[in-house]
């Protein structure tokens, strides 16, 4: 996935990030959710004839991002689709990566309709993680993005799609993001697992502790390894997937999915 570490006020130091009442925010994410959105069974999402792709062009596509994480050292790539074409393909690092300069320049163009899509390995428990709060942050933030496709290694597909191409604005935006992290935070304290424990209260503490003398990027650093590690484990699939078909109408997203192995 592309990280959330790197979208902006996210990264740990907690410092930017809008103050809440979580109560008062985020429910219970199990409760009242929406009939879901799609069709388990469809291996082609809806949402191409939206977005002008063809379905060859989407086969290509897909092929080509399966590679990477059917390798034996699984690796996410990317690649954008202009006019039904692929014109950029790039393999990431192990851990994500970022667009390249052409795909940047070619995203930031609002006339362009660009269709970005990437892999997603399978976590450690056989599932795979849906759209990330920073892959939703990459897709706001550049007007000339439509769509943001994740591809599995099964073949497997979900989709966040712009409902206004303008996205939100960065100060809505970021509350849009506080809410997915105080929701995220309250789902792993529930856990009662050490990795998820020392994250939450990394997350609840971490602004008191830079105050105390902690170096702010060691924090953050170790912040960003432990919600590497707890999402590459598969504790928190559902709450991501839960998040987007509760809340995506307000981050300006339709969400429409095919992920096998939920919980």
């Amino acid at each position: 996935m592309i990280s959330f570490s790197g979208c902006n006020n996210v990264n740990f130091t907690g410092i930017k990030i809008p103050k809440f009442q979580p109560s008062s925010i985020m429910p219970k994410i199990k409760e009242a959710l929406p009939a879901d959105m799609f069709c388990k069974q469809q291996s082609v999402p809806q949402s191409l004839i939206e977005d002008g792709i063809s379905e060859k062009t989407y086969n290509k596509a897909k092929k080509l991002l399966m590679k990477t994480v059917k390798d034996i050292y699984p690796k996410e790539s990317m690649l954008i689709i202009k006019n039904d074409k692929i014109v950029d393909y790039r393999v990431c690092t192990s851990s994500g990566g970022n667009l390249t300069d052409n795909m940047r320049r070619l995203c930031l163009n609002p006339d362009n309709k660009i269709i970005l899509m990437h892999s997603h390995p399978k976590t450690g428990a056989d599932t795979t993680c849906p759209p990330s709060i920073g892959d939703w942050d990459t897709l706001n933030k550049y007007p000339g993005m439509k769509s943001l496709y994740v591809i599995s290694a099964d073949g497997e597909y979900a989709v966040l799609r712009k409902i206004n191409s303008a996205g939100l604005p960065d100060k809505e935006a970021n509350n849009e993001i506080g809410r997915f992290m105080f929701g995220y935070t309250n789902y792993l304290d529930k856990m009662n697992m050490p990795v998820c424990n020392e994250l939450v209260q990394l997350f609840n503490w971490g602004t008191d502790m830079v105050s105390m003398g902690a170096d702010s990027k060691a924090l953050s650093n170790r912040f960003v390894n432990l919600a590497n590690n707890i999402d590459h484990a598969g504790l928190t699939v559902d709450y991501v997937d839960g998040f987007w078909k509760k809340f995506g109408d307000k981050l300006n997203v339709t969400y429409e999915s095919n992920l096998n192995k939920l919980r």
